[in-house]
């Protein structure tokens, strides 16, 4: 009698089967879901300051850019230098204090959102939420990893839950808001920080002015998208723990 070999198991099966584990061996209830009525709009107006600010760049480049002779066939004028200087650097002062508390409400809440995910009864997730979080923190792995973790929760909130019914989330689709909210995030931000550096030499002045005001649609446009994934992101939660438990909007992870 011919034996046949059974089909090899590809990642997503060999990580669905994991996660089916840890259900079945989980002991203890989660936490229970916690929307986040306060901080969701905190965060929003923060990013709308946020590019409020971004936007100042746009005309301080425009006028950094006739100083330094884009458009009057070379002919350099210091005092539009100087007074773009002026604009981006008290544009850039708002921004740092602006940085500090966005970075603290935004942490929070992305920690709360995977905490949720878990609350909610997905599993198989491989990057805690503590991680999900400290990535942002880590030099390098900041530029990819935190897009990765965030993508499992994005995915996770776009499955359908139902009462006593293990979740599927692993084959959910992306989509092309992450991608492109992190790619205009970061290149964005690349793109500014090689354009200030170019606008304090010399003989690259011109250049950086020019690209300043790119550098800042990009990172307007990056605050906008943000806010959508924010907004569509804790939606989805919330929707999923009212099919979970509409009476109390509570829910405990099935077993």
């Amino acid at each position: 009698m011919r034996l046949h070999n059974p089909p090899a198991m590809t990642p997503t099966d060999t990580r669905r089967e994991r996660t089916m584990v840890e259900v079945l061996n989980k002991s203890e209830h989660l936490a229970p879901y916690r929307p986040s009525p306060i901080l969701v709009p905190c965060v929003i107006v923060g990013l709308l300051v946020f590019s409020i600010l971004d936007l100042i760049y746009i005309p301080a480049g425009i006028i950094g850019m006739y100083g330094a002779g884009v458009f009057n066939g070379g002919v350099r004028d210091q005092d539009l230098v100087d007074l773009s200087i002026l604009i981006r650097a008290l544009s850039a002062l708002g921004q740092l204090g602006m940085f500090f508390i966005l970075t603290t409400l935004f942490s929070v809440l992305i920690y709360r959102c995977a905490k949720n995910a878990r609350t909610l009864g997905f599993t198989g997730f491989t990057h805690s939420p503590g991680m999900t979080v400290g990535w942002f923190y880590i030099p390098f792995a900041h530029l990819i990893m935190p897009y990765i973790a965030i993508a499992e929760i994005w995915q996770s909130s776009k499955a359908t839950v139902e009462p006593g019914i293990f979740p599927e989330w692993l084959d959910m689709k992306i989509g092309p808001l992450l991608g492109a909210w992190w790619a205009t995030w970061i290149f964005g931000t690349l793109i500014n920080n090689t354009a200030s550096r170019m606008s304090r030499s010399q003989y690259l002045e011109a250049i950086g002015m020019s690209i300043i005001p790119f550098a800042a649609a990009l990172q307007v446009a990056s605050a906008f998208l943000c806010i959508v994934v924010v907004y569509r992101l804790t939606q989805r939660q919330h929707q999923q723990a009212l099919a979970l438990s509409p009476q109390n909007g509570e829910h405990e992870c099935p077993t």
